[in-house]
């Protein structure tokens, strides 16, 4: 994962708001 995608996603996990099929593709 690269470092863009590292800060666009992290807050979101924090958050909650990441949609599943984010977190299964990663």
């Amino acid at each position: 994962m690269d470092l863009t995608l590292e800060r666009i996603l992290l807050p979101l996990l924090q958050t909650g708001d990441l949609p599943e099929s984010w977190t299964l593709e990663c």
